[in-house]
């Protein structure tokens, strides 16, 4: 796996890997890249759990995942326990 990222102007980036793309800023008009490592990870235990569902002959025909985004002070709370 070979990819780059180029920076083009102020805080955007433009990310390649492969033959995709995908442009990142600090949110303004693209995805930050904390945002696309949710949907990186979202991504991911749904195809595992696709392919489960799948391997079991369970009959999934729709699958969507979801998440929230929690507040500083709760992140902080559990980082204290």
């Amino acid at each position: 796996m070979k990819g780059r990222v180029v920076h083009i102007e102020g805080m955007k980036f433009f990310g390649e890997i492969g033959n995709h793309s995908i442009a990142f800023d600090d949110g303004k008009s693209c995805i930050t890249p904390v945002e696309s490592l949710f949907l990186a990870m979202a991504a991911c235990t749904s195809m595992d759990v696709w392919n489960i569902m799948v391997k079991k002959k369970s009959g999934i025909k729709i699958w969507r995942r979801g998440w929230r985004e929690k507040e500083k002070k709760d992140i902080q709370k559990f980082s204290e326990k």
